[in-house]
């Protein structure tokens, strides 16, 4: 068997990552250049289930360009862990969504935000390990209220 047949795990090892990229190009093929309403995209936002063990807050600061400057914690012990700040990348698909990619030693993080028509987010969270130490690729699904 080759190296990379799925019966050795190598194609199918990559298969939720092929899947990801290709669904985020797809998107892509389809951005139209658009200014984000910095009313959308602005402020805290809060998690929408506060016994979270995910993401429990999001801060954004509109930039020029239709940018954003954000800011993320997680739930952590004994106090939130900051990831720092990334800069989403504003897209127009049919809602007001933001692009964002978080890289730390352990992890590359990208993230689909989108602005709902009831006026929560939603934060679409892929997690993909960069060592082999075990974790599974994870696809998480949060929604956040203004706070």
């Amino acid at each position: 068997l080759k190296e990379d047949t799925p019966a050795r795990g190598g194609t199918m090892k990559n298969l939720p990552t092929i899947v990801f990229l290709a669904v985020l190009g797809l998107c892509c093929l389809f951005v139209v250049s658009w200014a984000l309403p910095s009313s959308l995209f602005s402020g805290k936002w809060i998690a929408e289930q506060s016994e979270t063990m995910g993401i429990t807050r999001i801060s954004f600061f509109p930039l020029e360009d239709g940018k954003v400057e954000v800011h993320v914690w997680s739930r952590c012990r004994p106090v939130e862990c900051h990831w720092g700040s990334a800069q989403g990348t504003s897209l127009s698909l049919s809602r007001p969504a933001l692009f964002l990619t978080w890289r730390d030693q352990w992890s590359v993080k990208h993230q689909y935000v989108e602005y709902l028509s009831d006026g929560r987010l939603s934060v679409t969270t892929y997690t993909q390990f960069l060592d082999d130490n075990g974790y599974n690729r994870h696809i998480f699904q949060e929604y956040f209220l203004p706070g």
